[in-house]
């Protein structure tokens, strides 16, 4: 196990899932990197909650929004685009964490296990393979948040 800081979330979202290349047509490099900074995002945000809040976690939450709005506008039909940015947003219809799961199942389907860059999740509740060790930090906020 090994210590992380809020921000490797974010070094590791962009190792798993590059930016794609210029030449690329396909939308699925794009879906799964911005799946990944925003699930990344959103693991930071509840790291650096417990350990080092501040101005930074404005902008955690932001860039988790609205890569999971990129991701969405990817990867839904046009129709029923409005609708999902609705429901997998915190000021619109989320409530209990849905982008969370959404972002998993994505990264999953793309063979990303999202215990790499969620913490809360266990590798291996996934079939994808994790990439890498689990997190003590982690363990220890979520410790210490659940007995707060």
């Amino acid at each position: 196990m090994t210590d992380l800081q809020p921000h490797d979330l974010l070094n590791r979202a962009t190792e798993l899932a590059p930016v794609p290349d210029g030449d690329n047509t396909s939308s699925v490099p794009w879906i799964r990197h911005y799946a990944a900074v925003a699930l990344a995002a959103f693991g930071a945000f509840r790291l650096a909650e417990h350990t080092d809040p501040g101005p930074n976690l404005g902008y955690l939450a932001l860039l988790g929004t609205a890569a999971t709005a990129a991701m969405t506008a990817l990867s839904v039909i046009d129709e029923a685009a409005p609708r999902a940015l609705w429901e997998l947003n915190a000021e619109g219809g989320e409530m209990n964490g849905e982008s969370v799961e959404h972002l998993a199942d994505v990264l999953e389907r793309h063979g990303i296990n999202p215990a790499d860059l969620y913490p809360w999740f266990e590798a291996e509740d996934f079939t994808a393979t994790a990439r890498y060790p689990r997190l003590a930090l982690a363990r220890t906020v979520i410790r210490e948040h659940n007995h707060a």
